[in-house]
């Protein structure tokens, strides 16, 4: 069976949305990296993005 445009166009949009969302914790995380001193908030950051990928 195939599938029409539309559908195939509305999975790569799904797909596309949950890479999208695995990448904002990493995002956050490097963004942090830079600019927080202390050690508590890069732990708290990297938790995070280890729980979302999870």
């Amino acid at each position: 069976m195939h599938a029409t445009l539309e559908d195939r166009v509305r999975e790569r949009i799904r797909q596309l949305d949950e890479e999208r969302a695995a990448l904002d914790p990493r995002v956050a995380f490097t963004e942090a990296v830079g600019t927080e001193t202390g050690s508590w908030r890069l732990d708290e950051q990297a938790t995070r993005m280890v729980r979302t990928n999870l």
